[in-house]
């Protein structure tokens, strides 16, 4: 994996001695020119909501920059692959959904392709031993809200050194964390120490701790530009959309198990 990927785990896990090492492929092999993040370890920060174990505004985020990457590695003429993970199957269910409306695999289970691009799904748990070019990781848990603060959540089995280092070490090329950044920034343990060691946050929401929740006028600086005078009433649409969509993918979600 790329030096910037393994620098984490590497201090993290692999203190003693030098069991992660960084392949000679990434020093030496494919030229990696996918340009679209500016560190290999990069956090998108997304304050979604979860919905009967499914955070579908990290689905929908994760959505547009597999579009995006597919976008570009479709010109490239050389095959490429992606993982997207995910600590919970709720999760991964609501990604599965995704990826066999984007890819038309309506009955592929992992395994999905489009434009030469191979990619797989699995949880954390299934993943040990597997690696793919570019790695989006859905966390799915967002922070509370207690006293008008916004307060890191209890993290659970997702703070299981293990897991994290599985997660995060399956990425030759790019790491792409998908996720409500405070909510893991919070408490103690490996987890929080690996979102503070990230060098880039990007996200319309990104908010400091000391930081308010912001209003629906001030939720987006673009707002406007998006939808012109009449954004609030859009606004509210676009909510009432979301509110719609998320309802008939929960009751699909209940239907399943």
């Amino acid at each position: 994996m790329h030096p910037q990927i393994s620098e984490f785990p590497r201090k993290e896990f692999y203190v003693q001695d030098d069991a992660l090492q960084d392949s000679n492929l990434v020093k030496t092999g494919r030229n990696w020119t996918y340009k679209r993040y500016k560190h290999r370890y990069t956090w998108i920060n997304v304050w979604g909501r979860e919905n009967n174990g499914v955070n579908w505004d990290e689905i929908e985020k994760i959505k547009t920059e597999v579009n995006k990457f597919i976008s570009w590695a479709s010109k490239q003429n050389k095959e490429y692959t992606v993982a997207i993970l995910t600590y919970y199957r709720g999760q991964e269910w609501g990604l599965r959904k995704m990826l066999r409306e984007l890819t038309g695999y309506k009955s592929s289970f992992s395994h999905f392709k489009i434009d030469g691009v191979k990619i797989m799904l699995h949880t954390v748990d299934k993943v040990q031993g597997k690696e793919a070019d570019i790695v989006f990781l859905s966390m799915r848990r967002t922070s509370k809200m207690i006293n008008k603060k916004r307060k890191g959540g209890i993290l659970g089995f997702m703070d299981n050194p293990n897991r994290l280092n599985v997660a995060i070490t399956r990425a030759r090329y790019q790491l792409v964390v998908v996720g409500d950044i405070l909510n893991f920034k919070e408490g103690e343990g490996a987890i929080q120490r690996f979102t503070n060691s990230n060098k880039q946050t990007v996200g319309s929401n990104v908010m400091s701790n000391k930081k308010q929740p912001r209003t629906k006028q001030q939720y987006s600086p673009s707002k406007k530009d998006m939808f012109g005078s009449d954004y609030k009433k859009q606004w509210e649409i676009s909510n009432k959309k979301r509110a719609n969509r998320t309802s008939r993918n929960n009751k699909e979600w209940r239907g399943k198990d």
